[in-house]
């Protein structure tokens, strides 16, 4: 998905007379990644856009490009968390699978880490292999126990268990539960088994951890959760990906309080 909208489609059904959209495109294709100018022109587009009579009166702002950097969001950050958190009916579910999750894994006190783990078509169709940084799974286990380590010295008396969201065909749940059970501990992880992948990203972003995989998905639901630890991939791209490649920059597409790790 390529920024927000596409990861919430209900934001395409909003009137066209309410929606003021920004197309970045053009700056999209002619500087790919996450260089300074970029960020710059971007910002400058969207103060622009706040100014303008067109969405004057508090109507919806819809903006549509590659926005996978914190820099966009800089100064309106609890803005953007709040319109791209899950809405009630997901978060709802998510609560209720939770809650069910804390049973089931029962000994008292919990802190829980969402991992997403990001396979399907990232793994599998060669467009992507050429062009992603892959993740193993010792990039999974290497986070997860990072993020455990954090959370015990945070509440040193509340047991870690892990979630895992798995993007895939069930053979790919039955590796990621395979491998990463296999690291930490069969009693202390659970896959969700939820259809609505909205009820997925709400119950990552309700984690008091959480691991992400090279995703927009996981990125967004770190985002916007308030989970005291976030661990994500420092390379998102292979060289093959080219202009894309050169120009990322791990410091301009995560948060500074987010703890990067190598892919492997």
């Amino acid at each position: 998905m390529f920024g927000v909208a596409h990861a919430f489609p209900e934001c395409e059904a909003l009137p066209p007379t309410s929606v003021c959209r920004a197309n970045f495109h053009e700056v999209s294709q002619s500087h790919m990644g996450f260089a300074e100018e970029r960020v710059q022109a971007l910002a400058a587009n969207v103060s622009a856009l706040r100014k303008s009579s067109l969405c004057a009166g508090g109507v919806d702002v819809v903006i549509d490009g590659c926005l996978q950097s914190w820099k966009y969001f800089d100064g309106v950050s609890p803005e953007v968390r709040r319109l791209y958190t899950a809405g009630a009916e997901a978060r709802a579910a998510a609560s209720a699978w939770i809650e069910g999750a804390r049973g089931r894994l029962r000994g008292g006190e919990l802190q829980l880490v969402g991992v997403q783990v990001r396979l399907g078509d990232k793994v599998h169709e060669d467009i992507n292999l050429e062009k992603y940084a892959p993740t193993n799974w010792t990039y999974f286990t290497t986070a997860m126990r990072y993020a455990e380590a954090q959370l015990v010295a945070r509440r040193p008396s509340a047991r870690v268990a892990f979630v895992l969201t798995v993007g895939g065909d069930v053979e790919d749940r039955e590796a990621a539960q395979g491998n990463l059970t296999a690291a930490v501990g069969t009693d202390r992880v659970l896959i969700t088994d939820v259809a609505d992948r909205m009820v997925d990203y709400a119950i990552l972003s309700s984690m008091d951890g959480v691991v992400i995989s090279v995703s927009t998905f996981g990125w967004w639901a770190a985002y916007v959760s308030d989970a005291h630890v976030v661990v994500a991939p420092r390379n998102v791209y292979l060289e093959a990906a080219g202009r894309t490649y050169e120009n990322y920059r791990s410091e301009d597409a995560y948060p500074k309080t987010w703890k990067l790790i190598d892919n492997s």
